[in-house]
C-alpha cells in the first residue's frame, strides 16, 4: 500500500514538474512572438470587422488582406511592401471586388 502512494505520489510530483515548466516556457516566449501573437489577433478582429462593413457573411482570404494592410505593420506587410504592393490601391481594389461579389450573390437570391 506504501509503495502504491509513493508511485502515485511520484507520478503527482512529475505532473506538477512538467507543468511548472511549461508556465516557465510560457514565460520565456520572447517579445517577437508576443508581438506576433498580438498582431495575429489584432489581424483577424480587423478581417471580422471588414467583413461585416462589406456585408460579407463570411470571412475570406481578401478580409484577412484587409486586416494585415489595416494593421500597416508586421512580416505579412513588410513583405506586401516588399513586393511593390501600394496598400492603399490594393485596399480599394478589393473592396470593390468583395462589394460586387456581395451584389452578385444578393441578386441571385
Amino acid at each position: 500500500m506504501r509503495g502504491e502512494r509513493l508511485e502515485v505520489g511520484a507520478k503527482r510530483l512529475k505532473i506538477a514538474l512538467r507543468a511548472e515548466d511549461r508556465a516557465k516556457a510560457l514565460k520565456n516566449l520572447d517579445k517577437r512572438n508576443m508581438q506576433q501573437t498580438n498582431n495575429l489577433h489584432t489581424i483577424l478582429t480587423y478581417a471580422c470587422e471588414e467583413a461585416g462593413r462589406l456585408g460579407n457573411a463570411e470571412i475570406m482570404p481578401d478580409h484577412m488582406l484587409l486586416g494585415i494592410l489595416r494593421l500597416g505593420a508586421g512580416k505579412a506587410f513588410e513583405l506586401l511592401m516588399q513586393a511593390g504592393i501600394d496598400p492603399v490601391a490594393c485596399k480599394r481594389q478589393i473592396d470593390e471586388r468583395l462589394r460586387q461579389a456581395e451584389t452578385t450573390q444578393t441578386q441571385k437570391r
